[in-house]
């Protein structure tokens, strides 16, 4: 519907003046629409995680654009099911401390999409939060301040 699909939120966002003959990664083999884009903008090669759309009819337009405009296409295989990223450099750094695992379970968690989940509930200290001033940037153009 009112949805910028990732290419070409990727293109129209690209820090370079020119993305001709570059190569692109996707989640999902690009639709008929995105398949124009990457055309025009010279990309070369797609590279794509999955193609579950295969059969329908965008995607098969897509398909045919992006051979007759000489854009490579081709599946990418991981070899891992996993990514790790490892932040700190020993597993006691991402353990929590005892206070702040004290605090985090007098919070009480509501699943996300529930009607109650724009605040939390339980024991939040409401006069340890900064105040709209104190979160104010010199500069930036907003305040709360009044003159």
């Amino acid at each position: 519907m009112y949805v910028v699909h990732a290419e070409m939120n990727a293109i129209l966002n690209k820090i370079s003046a020119s993305i001709s003959g570059a190569r692109m990664y996707v989640a999902l083999f690009p639709c008929n629409e995105c398949a124009k884009l990457i055309i025009q903008s010279g990309i070369k090669e797609v590279i794509f995680l999955s193609d579950k759309y295969h059969h329908l009819p965008p995607f098969v337009a897509s398909r045919r654009m992006l051979a007759m405009a000489g854009v490579a296409t081709r599946q990418h295989s991981p070899t891992n099911a996993q990514v790790v990223i490892n932040f700190g450099s020993s597993t006691k750094a991402a353990e929590p401390a005892a206070e702040d695992a004290a605090k985090a379970a007098s919070v009480s968690r509501i699943p996300c999409g529930s009607a109650k989940d724009q605040a939390p509930t339980g024991n939040v200290d409401s006069t340890s939060l900064p105040t709209a001033d104190e979160l104010a940037v010199p500069g930036v153009g907003w305040s709360s301040t009044k003159a």
